[in-house]
């Protein structure tokens, strides 16, 4: 298997966690588990079609580019046959950077992208051809930098509501993140399905999640104490939330990132 993480230039670094390459058999790819994350990811698939299994059963066949928004529910990604792409993975308020402002980020967990990312998919699959994996992964970011300079969304809000959040572990209410933010609950609620497609309360609840996780990597936390650590009523509640978030208990997610932290490598760009 291969899993590499990029970090991004300076520039793109308040807005991007990493750029990212998955190489890997179709049997390997179809164990893997999208977990619920409230940072949006944007995928170019560059090898064999991904299929979406939806909440309903349906199999749809996904375009070569397309964004994972903040979801609260596990995915179910299948690739048909060997899996080649390179991944972007934004910052929670990063999303309006790149996605047209009249596409509707809370009406899927899944936007298909159109054909000017296309047109990024033909130049991506050329230049990883010719001159490989830095190169073609070095294209993607110049290209997300120059629609990032282009973009006129204001994200002032919305980043300053997901930093209290996270500095908080998701612990901020609605009427405080409103009064951080100079604005009435439902102003901020506006702000968040805008930028996010989830809500406030949801976007908390996702990142105290996201950060529970990051805490299963330390080997010596009980997950007692990482239940209290991060703000959770008690045990019960801790053992809820990753049902609803992950459909498996914290010490099965443990596991899981474990196992996906010890098979990524962290690279800088050449």
């Amino acid at each position: 298997m291969s899993l590499r993480y990029f970090i991004p230039q300076p520039t793109l670094f308040p807005h991007v966690h990493s750029f990212a390459t998955l190489q890997e058999p179709k049997t390997v790819f179809n164990k893997r588990i999208i977990l619920a994350d409230p940072h949006p990811a944007l995928l170019i698939n560059l090898g064999a079609p991904f299929v979406w299994e939806t909440e309903n059963g349906t199999q749809v066949e996904l375009p070569p580019v397309f964004l994972i928004r903040a979801q609260t529910k596990t995915l179910k990604l299948r690739a048909t046959g060997s899996c080649l792409a390179i991944g972007l993975n934004l910052k929670a308020w990063g999303t309006r950077l790149l996605i047209d402002e009249h596409v509707d980020l809370a009406a899927s967990p899944i936007i298909m992208l159109d054909s000017a990312w296309h047109d990024l998919w033909h130049l991506l699959k050329a230049t990883l051809a010719k001159y490989g994996e830095s190169e073609a992964v070095a294209t993607f970011e110049q290209f997300v930098a120059d629609l990032r300079q282009r973009s006129h969304a204001d994200i002032s809000v919305i980043r300053a509501a997901v930093e209290l959040l996270s500095t908080t572990n998701g612990g901020s209410s609605l009427n405080e993140l409103a009064a951080h933010c100079y604005l009435s609950p439902s102003q901020l609620e506006r702000h968040a399905r805008y930028f996010t497609g989830q809500a406030p309360k949801t976007l908390a609840r996702l990142i105290r999640f996201d950060a529970s996780c990051a805490g299963l990597l330390n080997e010596a936390s009980r997950l007692t104490d990482l239940a209290h650590r991060y703000g959770y009523a008690d045990q019960a509640h801790f053992v809820h939330e990753f049902k609803t978030f992950a459909d498996c208990t914290p010490r099965e997610a443990r596991a899981y990132v474990r196992q996906l932290a010890a098979d990524a490598e962290f690279l800088q760009f050449s």
